[in-house]
Order: C-alpha cells, then sequence, then structure tokens
C-alpha cells in the first residue's frame, strides 16, 4: 500500500508543480503585456460596371390604318404598341423618345402628315424591374411633323431617372382623311429617335 500512496504523492506533486509552472507563465506573460499574434490578410475587391447603350430596343415594323373610301372624309385611329427603349448607360442622365415622319405619298399624290396626323402616346410600363419613376408618355394630341422641330415626345425619362428598360404601348395614331383625298396606296417612314 506505501507504493500507491507513493505513486499517489507522485502524481499530486507533479499536479501541483504544473499548476505552479501555468501559474508562473501567466503571470510571466500578463506582465510582459504579451499577447499573442493574429495573422490576417487584405483581399481587394473589385466590380467593374462597363457602359452600355441608349437605344431603341424593339419597334414595329410596320403600322397603317383601316381601308377608307375615296370621297369620304373620316378619322382613322390605330394603336401603335410594343416600342421599347433601353438606357444600359450607366450614367442616368434622362433621355427623350420622339418621332416624325415624311410625307404620306402615293405616287404623285402627297397627304401631309403635319396637317394629318396626330398622336397621342400611351402606356408606360417598366421591364424587367427597372425603376419607372421620372419616366413618362408624352401629351396627347401633338402633330406629327416631318422635323425634328415637328418631333413628336413619345416617351421621357427625366434627368437622374431611366436607366433600365421600358415599353411604349397603345399610343393612338389618328389619320384625318378628307373628302378630295384621292385614292392610292399611301406610305410613309415615320423615324423614331431617342436621345
Amino acid at each position: 500500500m506505501s507504493k500507491v500512496k507513493n505513486e499517489i504523492k507522485i502524481i499530486k506533486e507533479r499536479i501541483f508543480s504544473l499548476l505552479i509552472l501555468s501559474l508562473f507563465f501567466l503571470m510571466l506573460f500578463t506582465s510582459l503585456n504579451v499577447t499573442m499574434a493574429t495573422n490576417t490578410a487584405n483581399t481587394s475587391l473589385a466590380a467593374n460596371i462597363v457602359n452600355g447603350t441608349l437605344d431603341i430596343a424593339a419597334s414595329p415594323a410596320s403600322f397603317g390604318w383601316n381601308n377608307t373610301t375615296a370621297g369620304q372624309a373620316s378619322n382613322q385611329l390605330n394603336n401603335v404598341n410594343n416600342i421599347q427603349v433601353t438606357d444600359y448607360r450607366g450614367n442616368t442622365g434622362g433621355w427623350s423618345l420622339t418621332a416624325t415622319a415624311n410625307n404620306l405619298t402615293a405616287g404623285t399624290n402627297v397627304l401631309n402628315t403635319f396637317a394629318r396626323v396626330k398622336v397621342s402616346p400611351g402606356t408606360v410600363t417598366n421591364i424587367n424591374g427597372s425603376n419607372i419613376t421620372g419616366v413618362s408618355d408624352g401629351s396627347d394630341n401633338q402633330v406629327l411633323g416631318p422635323s425634328s422641330g415637328n418631333a413628336v415626345n413619345m416617351m421621357t425619362a427625366t434627368a437622374s431617372n431611366g436607366a433600365g428598360a421600358f415599353q411604349l404601348d397603345a399610343t393612338l395614331m389618328n389619320l384625318t382623311v378628307q373628302v378630295s383625298d384621292i385614292a392610292g396606296s399611301y406610305t410613309a417612314t415615320m423615324i423614331l429617335t431617342v436621345s
């Protein structure tokens, strides 16, 4: 039994020695104000957002009014749909979509668009969650003219607005047909411009 007591005594002495040694190192590091070194590294993060374009992404290939009979005055109404503007420039500078048109002609016969066609821009919607704040349609009954001085304001984004994609639908085009108009298949070109 004395051998067991002797071993227990040795174990107790070792434990006591370890406690004393631990206490000594704790006091030493505390008094020297030694801290454990922390290793860190910095990593740079970069994102490159490149400028895109301001563009007319979609517009109807053609548009027309219903047939009418010569010698009868009438107002021919029809809607233009799916005019899309995208602004991916990354500067939110605002923009304006305008329309001009040359005269309707059938051979040598001419219908002056400036006197005959009125435009009432329709409904503006956002595409893919674009913020529609500051984006609106133009006023009703604008006269469609042949030059930029007579351009119809179809849709506008004010400064600091208009980034993303937007669509204009249900734009009413009103053609006034007069009794004296000569029968024929009249054509013209409507030019949409976004700037």
